[in-house]
């Protein structure tokens, strides 16, 4: 199983496109649109082999004590990749980043969909 196919048990999405790559240093998942929110309830999701050898610090709060992940999504023939802790990949995954950590993403990366509009309104 590569990372163009959902890590959720029985999911058969394979489009690049549609998915979430989370990659922690040890495992990496990927994750369609309808499982995302399962990134933190599902013990059972199909883990694939890292490919990170380090991990900087959290885009957001420069922490480099919490754990620090991968988040990398493709959208529109464009790849954004940010590192950022648990808490904030969290607030992100949730659409509840306060408005100076949004901005901060998006005056960085452009707008992706976890940040626009749907889910913020400044």
């Amino acid at each position: 199983m590569d990372n163009k196919i959902c890590s959720f048990p029985s999911c058969n999405i394979q489009s690049i496109e549609l998915l979430t790559t989370i990659d922690n240093g040890v495992y990496k998942i990927s994750l369609c649109t309808l499982h995302i929110q399962e990134y933190h309830k599902n013990a059972e999701l199909i883990k694939l082999s890292t490919e990170l050898t380090a991990l900087p610090p959290c885009f957001i709060c420069s922490n480099s004590k919490e754990d620090g992940l991968q988040y990398r999504v493709h959208e529109k023939n464009k790849s954004t990749q940010i590192y950022l802790c648990d808490s904030h990949l969290s607030s992100l995954l949730n659409h509840k980043l306060s408005v100076e950590d949004c901005l901060k993403l998006r005056e960085k990366y452009g707008l992706f969909f976890d940040i626009s509009d749907h889910f913020y309104d400044f």
